[in-house]
């Protein structure tokens, strides 16, 4: 039976069937809420008097726009039904949507009489896929700007997600390798790892995490993208759309930091094996045996040199490692001249015996850099050094200052420029000079760490300058300390 051909009884059997699980509402041709059951009450936080007789927007008026519900009621004036969710507005203020159908009554001519709206509170599922979503949006957020790279499988074992960073660690192009299983995506980054590395087996990594080892990862060397090292884990899931999780963390520059170490321990173990050779030596000939004072003096000198080269050192080892480990932390910056930097420095230098003091040539303007004036010392007064060693034949030394020149760049910076007519360098051995324990000279006449320039390369580039130097074969060798005016500008470089 038609619901207008029902007795005013009957429809109220029929509303109050539906009250536990619908919102029913009635409203006039104007709009007007006329009946509204008990479920409505409860969910929208008002009496049954504060709603009948109101506007059936009022609920939603703060929600919708006005537009919408102009949409609406031209769709159910028009004689047919509106399906659609809609938000509303609790008394308390809380939002709460519900699926809705609004529907026109007719009378027995055919008229519309009134309008029915039932609705379905669907807020906890509403709340529910606004979380999911957000959550969704956070983890692709997350694993898209991760710098760490992911792949994970489903239950078939065939790739699921790949992450962007995994894509630019191992290919130097987009790929595609969604639906590849097991098999086929290992072959696939066989083909970009080195050929002196082991493929990826993930039955051996399974092996590890189901052995609980404390470390269950293996490296790999890709040339995919770049030569890079690779750790990679796995992580297994009960989920049930995901049975497993490749873990792929850059590890080149922690790759690199080792070898380094190792190749400068070895180096290290080197350099001081040979004065302490020879002081093992020279010592052992003195105990054992008796030599007139002439060449027991000698042996002593050899002793003594060998001793004094061996603090020095150990001495400029561990001052490489306080400035690297305390990055500058220990500077004291501040605007200093330039000038005063080098009287003090020229002023308390003793050239070697028979050498000229340095040429010091210096602007009648006075510059200022921002600077530690003790490590500028420091680094001035090793360059300098080295320009009198590596000028054994003589010939003047120069130390000059560079005053700004012409542009809005190079007006930031000072140099402090030293010259020598010395035995100079090669572009090879330009190159290198910055290597910790590099001695450009291999005839082994001129004596040194080849620890100094590490040490002044690492003072300038603390303080935001760069190193530039000039050299050539025979023809001398030019230093340039270049510094900010100042303040520190992080713009550390070297020219060769």
């Amino acid at each position: 039976m038609p619901y207008q051909n029902c007795s005013p009884h009957e429809k109220q059997a029929l509303l109050d069937a539906v009250d536990q699980h619908f919102l029913v509402s009635m409203t006039d041709l104007a709009g007007t809420i006329t009946y509204v059951n008990d479920r409505f009450c409860r969910v929208s936080g008002y009496a049954r008097e504060e709603l009948i007789g109101s506007k059936h927007s009022v609920l939603s008026s703060r929600a919708h726009t006005p537009s919408f519900w102009v949409e609406v009621w031209n769709t159910i004036s028009a004689g047919h039904a509106w399906s659609g969710v809609v938000c509303d507005l609790s008394k308390s203020g809380t939002l709460y949507w519900l699926q809705t159908r609004i529907s026109p009554l007719f009378d027995p001519y055919g008229k519309v009489e009134k309008y029915l709206s039932v609705r379905t509170d669907v807020t906890e599922e509403k709340l529910a896929k606004m979380q999911l979503r957000d959550r969704t949006e956070q983890l692709d957020a997350i694993f898209s700007l991760s710098p760490d790279g992911f792949v994970s499988f489903d239950r078939e074992h065939h790739v699921k997600y790949v992450n962007p960073a995994f894509v630019q660690m191992t290919s130097p192009v987009p790929v595609h390798l969604q639906g590849l299983n097991v098999q086929e995506f290992s072959a696939w980054l066989a083909q970009r790892s080195d050929v002196d590395t082991p493929c990826l087996d993930l039955a051996v990594l399974r092996a590890k995490v189901m052995a609980n080892q404390p470390d269950s990862s293996v490296i790999l060397e890709v040339n995919g993208n770049g030569k890079r090292v690779l750790k990679v884990s796995l992580r297994q899931s009960e989920s049930a759309s995901v049975s497993e999780i490749l873990y792929f963390r850059d590890v080149t520059h922690e790759s690199e930091v080792d070898q380094m170490k190792s190749e400068f321990l070895s180096t290290a173990a080197h350099e001081l094996r040979t004065p302490m050779a020879s002081i093992l030596g020279f010592s052992e000939v003195l105990l054992n045996q008796e030599f007139d004072p002439a060449t027991q003096l000698e042996l002593l000198g050899i002793i003594h040199k060998q001793s004094g080269l061996m603090a020095k050192i150990l001495d400029e080892l561990l001052d490489l490692a306080r400035i690297e480990a305390r990055q500058g932390k220990d500077f004291v910056f501040t605007p200093t001249p330039v000038h005063v930097v080098i009287d003090q420095l020229v002023l308390g230098y003793k050239p070697p015996k028979g050498r000229e003091r340095p040429w010091v040539l210096v602007p009648s303007t006075a510059f200022t850099i921002y600077a530690d004036s003790q490590k500028m010392q420091q680094a001035v007064l090793q360059v300098l050094s080295n320009a009198y060693k590596y000028s054994p034949e003589g010939g003047p030394v120069q130390i000059e200052v560079i005053g700004p020149q012409g542009g809005a760049l190079q007006a930031q910076w000072i140099g402090i420029r030293i010259t020598d007519q010395g035995i100079g360098m090669t572009e090879a051995q330009l190159s290198r000079v910055f290597e910790r324990f590099y001695r450009a000279d291999t005839s082994g006449k001129i004596l040194g760490t080849g620890l100094g320039m590490s040490i002044v390369h690492e003072i300038v580039a603390l303080h935001g300058g760069k190193v530039e130097l000039i050299s050539a074969p025979g023809q001398g060798t030019t230093v340039t300390l270049w510094m900010p005016t100042t303040e520190r500008i992080d713009q550390p470089g070297n020219t060769t």
